[in-house]
């Protein structure tokens, strides 16, 4: 063990306690209403009193009257989700065999509905990682590797540019030494840098498939008993999906460059009735990036203007790089690494890794009429299925966000890089295997979204970088 570990988990994968809540659920007072064996137990008692704790307040984004869900804390929080699907545990264990512990590693769980200025604003999360780092490099003498999965890839990148900005301005205060001086290298595994389209389909009409590829059972359990419109609801009270949409706009993702077509030409419309929005789209019309992205902030999930999360958060890359830094308005664009350069860190390492060779989510195609089922489209020429164009990812997140950034910064002299950060990308192929050991999982070479932090390629890599 050399450099000190401070992990920081994705979307989903970090259990919520209650810690206040109404009568129907005061008697699972620090139970876990999301990322255990009980979450299942207090949804099928209750689902409509499950759905009331897990949302938050549309209007502030933060905790509904009389309820208070928190992030579980320490390892636990996040090396397993419902005690047999493991997370960070492989990896935990790996780190554990080259003498690391609970003194030189962190996990630094946190509520991922928040939108990432509402993280501070609570629960104050971003001072606490700030003193956690700074406390690992006081106590070690060696400057800190920052490690995230996912989402959390954002999450790091948000608190980049948090701790270097003054605090009138927002910021942490840390000056514009401070990652330079406490941190030796960001390992961003299966990054969000630039969003995710799914996002698109959980705030339009309650789609997403990464709970359900946690569990298959878990998702044939939310479609039984917690339908599109309920989900729907839910999910557009929480800041952090507003937060995951696609940054860069059109000059990034309209071009389609990562899209692979083939030469079948082979056709099909199936008859689905369950891929359906509430919302009213003109029909037969081809939407941008843009005109997605100011649908769903006009909107607000049917909340309109009133929904807090449009509020905290700019897509509008081009917009800052215009706002002048002392800006308050320019923590809106903290989280878009197209809007927002890397803070200066010459000597800091950052680490790009991720896995290749899965169909991803990458744009999908609406049906307006909801009171009759849709047919939905299936074109193998341009890879689409059921309705839902695939380009090349890791199943979960498409490669134009797991790695453009990545590429970019590394160029000589690039406007997103002004200090020369060194940037190393490691691709992964996905090459699956099933063992009985550990079923339902892809094995030791996977490159799927979640699997890849047991891949022994990337374990090795994670192993070299915080020992060398």
């Amino acid at each position: 063990a050399k450099h000190p570990i401070v992990m920081i988990p994705g979307f989903v994968t970090s259990g919520l306690e209650l810690w206040a809540g109404r009568d129907c659920f005061k008697k699972h007072f620090r139970q876990r209403l999301w990322g255990s064996v009980s979450m299942a137990r207090t949804f099928l008692a209750d689902r409509e009193c499950w759905r009331e704790h897990l949302s938050l307040d549309p209007k502030t984004g933060m905790d509904p009257p009389n309820i208070r869900l928190r992030s579980a804390q320490g390892f636990e929080a996040a090396d397993n989700f419902v005690a047999t699907y493991w997370v960070w545990s492989k990896l935990i264990e790996n780190l554990a065999d080259v003498g690391y512990d609970g003194s030189m590693m962190t996990m630094m769980a946190y509520d991922w509905r928040l939108g990432y200025e509402l993280m501070e604003t609570r629960d104050g999360y971003f001072t606490k990682l700030k003193h956690c780092i700074e406390a690992h490099f006081e106590s070690s003498g060696e400057k800190v590797v920052i490690a995230s999965h996912s989402m959390g890839g954002t999450v790091v990148y948000y608190f980049l540019n948090w701790v270097v900005t003054d605090k009138k301005y927002g910021g942490g205060g840390g000056g514009k030494d401070w990652i330079e001086k406490y941190v030796h290298a960001f390992i961003n595994i299966s990054g969000t840098l630039l969003g995710v389209p799914k996002a698109v389909p959980a705030l339009l009409s309650g789609e997403l498939k990464d709970i359900a590829a946690m569990l298959p059972q878990l998702g044939d359990l939310l479609e039984q008993y917690f339908g599109r419109r309920l989900r729907k609801q839910l999910w557009n009270t929480w800041g952090s999906l507003f937060g995951m949409l696609p940054k860069g706009g059109d000059a990034i993702w309209g071009i389609g460059a990562d899209i692979v077509v083939s030469n079948t030409t082979d056709t099909t419309k199936y008859d689905q009735g369950f891929n359906h929005t509430d919302f009213t789209i003109p029909p037969s019309r081809e939407w941008s990036t843009a005109q997605t992205l100011e649908h769903i902030f006009q909107n607000g999930g049917g909340y309109g203007p009133f929904l807090s999360s449009p509020n905290i958060f700019s897509h509008d890359s081009a917009k800052g790089w215009s706002e002048k830094p002392s800006s308050k308005d320019k923590r809106k664009h903290w989280h878009d690494p197209v809007a927002t350069p890397l803070p200066r860190a010459p000597s800091l390492k950052i680490y790009c890794i991720y896995g290749v060779g899965l169909p991803t989510e990458r744009a999908y195609h609406y049906k307006v009429d909801c009171d009759k089922a849709a047919d939905s489209i299936y074109d193998d020429a341009q890879n689409v299925k059921y309705g839902v164009l695939f380009s090349d990812g890791d199943a979960s997140v498409p490669l134009i966000s797991l790695g453009y950034m990545c590429q970019k910064w590394a160029e000589p002299k690039s406007s997103h890089n002004p200090s020369g950060i060194q940037v190393v990308t490691r691709e992964k192929k996905h090459t699956g295997e099933v063992l009985l050991s550990d079923p339902g999982r892809g094995g030791p070479l996977s490159g799927e979204h979640v699997d890849i932090l047991g891949n022994v390629g990337v374990i090795e890599d994670f192993v070299r970088i915080a020992t060398g």
